[in-house]
């Protein structure tokens, strides 16, 4: 299957090695903004295209967008009226509006489409949906989640597209989406109610790579409350600017235990875990050290990869993968984004 790649950072970075360790892929082209700097990280020039239309041109099966949210909607509507299937980055869009308009465009044209919610393809994300199905924990009460790291708390990181609120930046677009997309496929219920919520520009200030001071205009941190099946609460805190970095924490609180999800940095497949716990003895079920290949030294780049195969094998099959995320489903979390203050 012939893969093309529009974006030169994550695109480059984790979707051309995902795609890579993926028997019977070709990739037959990436671009970037158009800036060149794509070709001088390429190891295989021959793979650069110059422009998207170039890209297109050479007819890849599908194509992947890891651009910011800002360009989605015009670049589904180019690839898509050529007749390519689409994988997309999140967050989707950058209005449910042309959320919507892309959704119903490629049904359509009945194109394959996904979106890159990969954190559910994580080993131990798989194994904690497992032990939820097999009520390992009962009656679930309530579910923390913390995802916080510390990756920009230093204000002499740069300003970029994700500091700003117009471009789809915040960790409301980049972490928080995730958060919705794994608590509604892990208890199989739709969030229906948003409570409190509370978002924060921790850093106001970052400058650019020219040297000029920039206003950040999308938050550094949010905490927020959804409800969903059964009355269960669900308690998000999200920041890529704390103070340390804890990594993410998934707690499942049951009436009489918790199984937790945690993985922790350096975010290897050895930092990824699930564990009970029952009357304060903690005990591990779980460790993603078994599962990830050694060569995955970034656990993201093996995740994206089993989301690629899932794709791909619902393409080949011409089946509808329903572990596949879709453009419907990203759409629909994009709506719930736009309700939280």
């Amino acid at each position: 299957m012939k893969f093309g790649i529009i974006g030169g950072g994550f695109g480059f970075d984790c979707h051309l090695e995902a795609l890579k360790n993926i028997k019977g892929v070709k990739i037959i082209g990436i671009t970037d903004s158009g800036s060149g700097k794509l070709l001088k990280k390429i190891s295989n020039p021959q793979i650069y295209s110059n422009s998207v239309d170039h890209l297109i041109s050479l007819n890849p099966n599908v194509i992947t967008i890891a651009t910011p949210p800002r360009y989605h909607s015009d670049l589904i509507s180019k690839i898509a009226q050529k007749n390519i299937n689409i994988l997309c980055e999140k967050p989707f869009c950058i209005s449910t509006l042309e959320g919507l308009n892309s959704t119903l465009l490629v049904e359509k044209f009945k194109l394959a489409n996904c979106i890159n919610f990969q954190y559910r393809f994580e080993p131990g994300i798989q194994f904690l949906k497992s032990k939820i199905n097999d009520q390992s924990i009962d009656e679930i009460r309530s579910v923390d989640v913390k995802w916080l790291t510390s990756r920009r708390r230093d204000p002499k990181s740069l300003w970029t597209w994700r500091n700003d609120n117009l471009q789809g930046g915040g960790v409301k677009n980049a972490f928080l989406v995730h958060i919705i997309d794994l608590i509604q496929w892990l208890l199989m219920s739709e969030i229906n109610t948003i409570g409190k919520s509370k978002s924060q520009i921790i850093i106001p200030f970052r400058m650019d790579s020219d040297a000029n001071k920039i206003p950040v205009t999308a938050e550094d941190l949010i905490k927020v409350d959804f409800i969903i099946k059964n009355n269960i609460k669900v308690r998000c805190k999200v920041s890529n600017c704390h103070s340390s970095s804890h990594g993410m924490r998934i707690i499942i609180n049951g009436k009489k235990g918790k199984l937790i999800y945690e993985h922790k940095p350096p975010f290897r497949a050895c930092d990824q875990s699930v564990f009970i716990e029952h009357d304060d003895k903690r005990i591990l079920l779980f460790n993603a050290n078994d599962a990830i290949p050694i060569k995955f030294k970034d656990t993201r780049t093996y995740s994206l990869r089993e989301l690629y195969k899932s794709f791909i094998y619902s393409i080949e099959e011409g089946i509808h993968n329903s572990e596949v995320p879709s453009f419907k489903l990203g759409y629909r979390i994009k709506k719930i984004l736009e309700k939280i203050d």
